[in-house]
Order: structure tokens, then C-alpha cells, then sequence
């Protein structure tokens, strides 16, 4: 088989440009293209993302370099339209669509997930990630969050004198200097605009010195221009040009049913093809993007639902359900219940397939071709729910606040109570929405039980985890300016069944039981809630939902449990595209691989919540990161990653940034040896220690920052082997450090060697630099030298492990989030 190579495009055709020998200005660009080539030829997999502005040269450099450096390399290119970035998978599908041959070949979680995905057979939903694996080439505008990870090409204006030499060759006719000065000024060395802007002017304005003085953008002026040239077609045309441009398939077959079906002669294709910007081969292509969105733009509403019913007709149901529900649903103004149901259906066929943000656009236009009001609502609600899944809570609340109130019953009533006050959670973190979520779950009681226990599920998690502390000062009592989280735990303890062996009712009220301060009767309570939850589906508690049960193992130090509830759930999560949960989940994974002491793994998912916060527009607070660099010793990251969790708080109230900030300091000073740092970190949660849930675990850094002045022999002892025992190496290590340095204390260096060396060993290995830096100055009193040791083999990735993750990190989100990759158009 030839060595591979993959473009993927955007709202685009792939643009049949002449690839010329006198390229201008782009020498060092091709050189690069040809590194990648031969790498290829070589048997070398490899990424580049080739981004730029609309006509900067992007298609023109890739196909010369295609051209000139391409021979035994196979080419694939994909499609992708704006019109279609919410159907799953779509533009994948069309870049493989010549391939599927091979689709055999694979691996077999790789092919079971790709054939689901493709829709090739029914199987459980695939995982993004796995899929985005196979997308190696890319052209687009912009570089988007999940692609800032890869190798990239910047491709800028040309500089000023090719700019000029490009103008001079293009334009023939007589040119005023100030036109000549102002279309390089408006151009900026873009090489399409060079070409464009002057065929808007006639040779009189040209050599008359008439200025251009509006303020459309350049996008836009270029579209106006090469729409100019094809306006003078014959109307026919002109409709084929509009089929081709509604139709994102790029599909011959699909053009000419189109096109048969309204009688249009050859006559009128041939001449919107002689106009060289619309060219019908083995694919339908446009010369270049603008003219395709630039066409479509064009057109009054009803010529382009025209063109959208025509392609839904012409579509064979059977080969693309959901294309054709997409035309229709684009065709149609009126209420149709069948067209609705069609898009309903399209709408769970995106679901399973990972389409979480297709499935909401599929439910969003049912519901507004609904004739019902009850079907309409339904419909509202679960589009709601779905952009909530998909990171958009900002489109989430709209949907909700048109919802026709008269047409819901007492169950969906409480229902858009609860998805309106999740939407406003997810857009504001404040912990008063606690209130609204408890009044829905108040609303749905005796109507829906799993709705009910969702509901205070949900507002125990935001009272907990976001139950906050404007500031420093002494406990507050009942209250914290007006919120009383105590008063909501203890409202949702006394509304679930005691007699209940629900898990989840199991682990509401242990977690209540530790929020009104009985902590010592809520860990078994919490132990059996955790056992049943792991004997449970994973879909007991959903991703967008999960909280109180990583908070419950962090409370009880079942941090092995922790992991694993963690990684079920990011595997759904993955598989569903759920953005808004995804790196949350992913952050409590961070949490629990720090305290088993694998810091590389930690990093790794943290890393990984950037990416998708990029992603999505939000930024989430370094939780995880802080106690990563404390661990590590490193006290500038930890100080500007505690001053980013304090003003998180201070704008919001949230008291965990707070407790967390605390606690990455006290752990920091521990690792350099600082414990009057440590113990005035530390004793600041002691005021809340049983406000805010996590705030327990400083107790173990004030205890450590507290041996330093004297403690019992068989504490220590009964400290290292409880802490192995629940496989936390790490903070193992350090109780062996914190023994080893009280037996040096007690000047008895031998046993305090044997100590210190096994915790030098554990840290170092672990990557707990503060900690290791301690144990080395610590043994090399008593004495000891610090013998080296590889790193341990649980916290070091293979090679194979890190590539795969690190490709996992650099595409996280493509087909989960539904984004389009182009060239020439937007991404979402």
C-alpha cells in the first residue's frame, strides 16, 4: 500500500486550483510540506495543521506541494460544511467513504468503533478519541483549542514586494498608484484578495483613482466580487450553482436527481460549469469556499429551502436517514409533525453515535416544527438537556426560557426548573442555585422518583462542593452571608427514604450525614453506598452528574475506588461528547493518580482538561494542577495557581478553590521543609472542617508538619503500613520520610538511613521533587548516600502509551464536539 496522506477540510470543496511553478513568497512553506512528504514515503506518520485566513494560499500551497512532492504518496480529502457541522461524523465519513474496503484491516476496537460510527452496523457508541486518532493532515483558518497541540504551519500575507510583483502580474490594465497602495493595504498580502479586489473595478476605476471606503469584511468583499461574475448567468444555472452549494455531500449522483428533478437541461449545467467555479466530476467542487457560502448567502429564504427540498427528494432515505431529515427540516417553515419525528428520530441515531451537540440541533429544529405544544415542549426540554451535555449552557437557558409554559405538566415543569437551574450553574458556579435545584426536586417529588433523586443528588453536590467562604475568617455558623448550606443538607437528608438501599440514596444521605456533622456515623454509611455504586451500571449515576461519589471515596481515603468510579465514567463521557462533564470527571481521575503518587499520569489529564476547556470556552480552576506543582516543590506555579483559585473564589463565593489553595500550600511546604508555613496554611481549615467536605485532608499535613516537634514511635509505624494498604505509595513515602527524620531526632541514624533511603526512592521515582529534595538533605545527614533508582515502572508510560495519549490530548474533542476542520469557513 503507498504511503497515506489526509486532508481534511471544512465548509469547503477542495479548490481546483493550477498549481504554478512560480508560487510567490511561500519557499519555506513548501520546504516543510516536502520534510512531511518524504517523512511519509519513509513510513512515518506524522501532523501538520496548515492554517491561515481565507485566501491566504492555503489550498493553492497544499495542492503545488502535492504536486511537486507528492508522486507515490495516496491523497484523501474530505469535505466539510457548515450546514452540516452537527451531524456526526460527517465529513469523516466522507473522507473514508473510499476506503471502507480496508475498514477490515484494522484493529478491532478501532474498526468495531469506526464501523458504529460510519453507521456501517449497530454497536455500542464508539469513543471519539479512538476515531480522531485517524486524522493525520489539516487545513484549516484558525487553530482551534484541539488542535494547538499539533505540528502547525502558519501560512501569512505575503510580504510587501511579492505581494506587489502578484498584483502587477494579475492586473493588465492601467492602475492609479493609490488603488494599487490601497488594494495592498486592504489585501495584506493575502493572495486571493489580490486577485479579487480588482476584478470588483472597472479599468475606468481603476486608472481614475475611485477608493473602495466600505466596511464589509474582507471575507465579504471577496464574496461580493466572485458572486459579481456569476450573476449574469441564466437562472437555471444559477439553480445548479444553489444545489451544488445546499448540498455538502458533493455528490454527482445526488446533483443530477436534483437537478432532473426540475427539468433543468444540460445546457444550464455545462454553463455554470464554463464560468471554471463550479466543476461536476467524480465529486461536485467549487474553485474556492467564499463561492460556495457566498452563493448560498446570496439567495432569498425561500429559494434556499426550495433547493433543501429538491436534495431531500432526491435523497435515498435508505443510504442517509439523517441527510435527508436535515434537508427536509432546512425545506420546511410550517409545522410538520413528519418532518419533526423524522428529525426526532436522526436525533437518537446521533445520540448513540457520540452526536451529543447533533442530537441537540436535530431536537432544536423538531421542536420548532412541532404542532403540538406538548411535542414541542417534549422536544425543547430534551434539546435543552442536550446542549447542556454539549458545553452550550448559554444556547441551553434560550431554549428554556421559550418553552410554552402552558403545555407542560407538573413532571416537565420540574424538569425545565432543574435544566434551568444546571444551565445557570454551569454559567456562573454560584452556590445559591443550590435553592433552585432543591425547589425542582421539591416540584418533581411523588412524580418522578429518578427526576427526585437527581434533583437532590444534584443540589447536595453544588451545597458540597461549592458551599463556600467570601474569606479566611472563623466558621460562620449556619449560614455564609445569607447561604445556608447546612440548612440545604439537611433538607435533602431528612427527604430521602431512610430505608432505601438505593445506592445513590445510600450516598445522599451519607454525605448529608457529614455536612450536618455527623461524620463518624456517615463513613459506613458512605463505604456501602461506594461498594453498591461499583456493582452498579455505570449509568446509575450519569457523567453530567457525577460529584458526591468522588467526594465520598476522597472523604473515606478510598482513593482506589475513587479511580476506578472515575474511569468508567470517563469512558462515557468520552463516547457521549459530554465537554461540560469530561473535565471534571477527568479532574477527580488527576486527583486520585496524585495521591497513588502517579504525578506523570495526573498531568497528563490535567493537561487534557486545558485542552477542552479551551475547547468550549471555559476555564476550569487548577485544582488539580496546584496540587501538581505542590507536589513537585515548585513554589512559583503554586503561588500563581493558589492567586487564580482565590480570585475564583472571591468572585463567587465557592469555598473549595479556597480549601484547595490551602491545602497546595500546606503540602508545599511540607515537601521544602517550611512547617510553620505548613502549619499556618493548614490551620486555616480547621474553622471548616466540617463545612466544606475535602477540607479533612489537611488534617494530614498538619499532623506531618507536626511530628517535626515530637510524636510516638508506633504512630509512624501504624501510619506506613496503613497508607500501603490502601496503595498510596506516595504519601507512604512521605510517612517514611516524616519517620525517618524523627528517628534521625532521636540519633538513631542507622534506622533512620533505612527509612530514608526507601522514601528518597518511592518520591523520586514518583516525581514528588519537594518531598524527594527533603529525603536526599535528610539522609545525607545521618550519614547515608542517596542510591539511584529508575523510575517506577507504574508512573512511566511506554512509548506506545504516551504517543497514543498524547494524540488523545491533541484531538480530544474533533467528533465528540462535532468540530469541522477547513479552510475556507467557520468551526464550532
Amino acid at each position: 500500500m503507498p504511503a497515506h496522506a489526509t486532508c481534511g477540510y471544512g465548509p469547503l470543496e477542495f479548490d481546483r486550483v493550477r498549481t504554478r511553478s512560480d508560487l510567490r513568497g511561500r519557499t519555506a512553506e513548501l520546504e516543510a510540506l516536502r520534510r512531511l512528504f518524504d517523512g511519509g514515503r519513509e513510513g512515518a506518520s506524522a501532523t501538520l495543521v496548515v492554517h491561515g485566513e481565507a485566501g491566504i494560499g492555503k489550498t493553492a500551497l497544499t495542492h503545488t506541494a502535492l504536486a511537486r512532492f507528492g508522486e507515490g504518496l495516496r491523497v484523501e480529502c474530505t469535505v466539510g460544511v457548515e450546514s452540516e457541522m452537527e451531524l456526526p461524523y460527517a465529513g469523516l465519513h466522507m473522507l473514508l467513504f473510499g476506503l471502507l474496503d480496508r475498514v477490515g484491516s484494522l484493529p478491532e476496537p478501532r474498526r468495531d468503533a469506526l464501523e458504529v460510527a460510519l453507521g456501517l452496523r449497530a454497536g455500542p457508541v464508539p469513543g471519539p478519541f479512538l476515531i480522531g486518532l485517524s486524522v493525520l493532515v489539516f487545513v484549516m483558518r484558525t487553530i482551534g483549542a484541539v488542535f494547538s497541540r499539533l505540528p502547525e504551519l502558519a501560512l501569512t500575507g505575503l510580504a510587501e514586494a511579492d505581494a506587489k510583483r502578484l498584483l502587477a502580474q494579475l492586473v493588465v490594465a492601467p492602475i492609479d498608484g493609490r488603488i494599487r497602495d490601497q488594494i495592498l493595504a486592504e489585501a495584506k498580502g493575502n493572495p486571493l484578495a489580490l486577485r479579487e479586489l480588482p476584478l470588483g473595478r472597472s479599468p475606468a476605476d481603476l486608472a481614475g483613482g475611485f477608493t473602495v471606503n466600505d466596511a464589509m469584511p474582507l471575507a465579504t468583499r471577496i464574496e461580493n466580487s466572485l458572486l459579481d461574475r456569476i450573476s449574469g448567468l441564466r437562472a437555471d444555472a444559477r439553480q445548479v450553482m444553489l444545489l451544488a452549494a445546499a448540498d455538502p455531500t458533493g455528490d454527482p449522483s445526488l446533483l443530477r436527481r436534483a437537478v432532473r428533478a426540475l427539468s433543468i437541461d444540460g445546457e444550464a449545467v455545462e454553463e455554470a460549469e464554463r464560468t471554471g467555479d463550479l466543476t461536476i466530476d467524480s465529486r461536485v467542487e467549487f474553485r474556492h469556499p467564499l463561492i460556495r457560502s457566498g452563493i448560498y448567502r446570496a439567495v432569498s429564504p425561500p429559494e434556499r429551502r426550495r433547493s433543501h427540498a429538491v436534495l431531500a427528494e432526491a435523497t435515498i432515505a435508505e443510504d442517509d436517514p439523517d441527510r435527508r431529515a436535515w434537508h427536509r427540516g432546512y425545506a420546511t417553515v410550517e409545522p410538520d409533525e413528519s418532518v419533526a419525528a423524522e428529525l426526532d428520530g436522526s436525533s437518537v441515531r446521533a445520540r448513540r453515535r457520540g452526536g451529543v451537540s447533533a442530537a441537540a440541533a436535530f431536537l432544536e429544529r423538531a421542536a420548532a416544527l412541532s404542532p403540538a405544544p406538548s411535542d414541542r415542549a417534549r422536544r425543547m426540554l430534551a434539546a435543552a438537556q442536550a446542549k447542556l451535555d454539549a458545553g452550550a449552557p448559554e444556547a441551553a437557558r434560550i431554549l428554556l426560557e421559550n418553552l410554552p409554559v402552558a403545555a407542560l405538566d407538573r413532571r416537565g415543569s420540574g424538569l425545565a426548573g432543574l435544566l434551568l437551574a444546571q444551565a445557570d450553574f454551569a454559567r456562573s458556579r454560584t452556590p445559591e442555585i443550590a435553592h433552585d435545584i432543591l425547589a425542582a426536586a421539591r416540584q418533581l417529588a411523588g412524580v418522578d422518583a429518578e427526576l427526585t433523586r437527581s434533583a437532590q443528588y444534584g443540589a447536595l453536590r453544588v451545597a458540597i462542593a461549592q458551599g463556600g467562604r467570601p474569606d479566611d475568617d472563623a466558621d460562620h455558623g449556619p449560614g455564609v452571608d445569607g447561604y445556608p448550606w447546612r440548612d440545604i443538607c439537611q433538607e435533602v437528608f431528612d427527604e430521602t427514604d431512610p430505608d432505601s438501599t438505593h445506592p445513590v440514596d445510600v450516598l445522599i444521605r451519607g454525605q448529608a450525614l457529614i455536612e450536618i456533622g455527623a461524620r463518624a456515623e456517615a463513613v459506613p454509611v458512605l463505604r456501602t453506598a461506594l461498594a453498591g455504586l461499583l456493582d452498579s451500571p455505570v449509568d446509575l449515576i450519569p457523567p453530567q452528574s457525577i460529584g458526591l461519589e468522588a467526594i465520598a471515596a476522597a472523604d473515606v481515603w478510598d482513593v482506589q475506588t475513587l479511580l476506578a468510579l472515575c474511569q468508567r465514567q470517563i469512558v462515557s463521557a468520552r463516547s457521549e461528547g459530554l465537554l461540560t462533564a469530561l473535565p471534571i470527571i477527568l479532574s477527580y481521575a488527576g486527583t486520585a493518580c496524585l495521591n497513588l503518587g502517579r504525578l506523570d499520569k495526573a498531568e497528563l489529564l490535567v493537561d487534557e482538561v486545558d485542552v477542552i476547556g479551551e475547547a468550549i470556552g471555559y476555564t476550569f480552576p487548577p485544582h488539580t494542577r496546584v496540587q501538581l506543582a505542590a507536589w513537585r516543590g515548585d513554589s512559583a506555579e503554586v503561588a500563581r495557581h493558589t492567586a487564580e483559585l482565590r480570585r475564583g473564589a472571591a468572585a463567587t463565593g465557592d469555598g473549595a478553590p479556597l480549601s484547595t489553595a490551602h491545602y497546595a500550600e500546606a503540602t508545599l511546604a511540607n515537601g521544602l521543609g517550611r512547617y510553620e508555613d505548613a502549619v499556618r496554611a493548614g490551620s486555616v481549615e480547621l474553622a471548616h472542617i466540617r463545612q466544606v467536605t475535602f477540607t479533612s485532608r489537611i488534617a494530614s499535613e498538619l499532623v506531618e508538619a507536626a511530628t517535626q516537634t515530637g510524636a510516638e514511635d508506633h504512630h509512624h509505624c501504624e501510619a506506613i503500613e496503613r497508607l500501603g494498604r490502601g496503595g498510596l505509595a506516595a504519601h507512604q513515602g512521605r510517612a517514611r520520610l516524616a519517620y525517618g527524620e524523627w528517628l534521625r531526632r532521636q540519633r538513631r541514624r542507622v534506622d533512620a538511613r533505612e527509612q530514608l533511603q526507601a522514601a528518597h526512592s518511592v518520591l523520586s521515582s514518583r516525581g514528588a521533587a519537594g518531598f524527594a529534595a527533603r529525603a536526599k538533605s535528610a539522609l545525607e545527614a545521618t550519614g547515608g548516600t542517596v542510591h539511584s533508582r529508575k523510575a517506577d515502572p507504574e508512573n512511566v508510560l511506554t512509548s506506545q502509551e504516551a504517543n497514543v495519549t498524547q494524540s488523545a490530548l491533541s484531538v480530544p474533542s474533533v467528533w465528540a464536539h462535532r468540530t469541522v476542520v477547513h479552510a475556507g469557513g467557520t468551526q464550532s
